[in-house]
């Protein structure tokens, strides 16, 4: 997991991913919600439906879609 400072860092590897590459968004309906509420609303991570935060074992915090 990279996290990098400034920039919210959102794992998506919960998501059935069946096609290669990006193109699993299209079909990933918390990924666009999420997506959406980010670009049309400019929400941050912990104020977005369907998004969790966790730790890296280095103590930095990411987020994650999905189970």
């Amino acid at each position: 997991m990279l996290v990098a400072p400034g920039i919210d860092t959102v794992n998506v590897t919960n998501v059935d991913m069946t096609l290669m590459g990006h193109g699993y968004i299209a079909a990933a309906r918390d990924v666009l919600g999420d997506i959406h509420q980010l670009l049309n609303q400019n929400t941050m991570p912990d104020k977005r439906f369907g998004v969790r935060a966790e730790i890296t074992p280095n103590g930095e915090k990411y987020w994650v879609i999905g189970r």
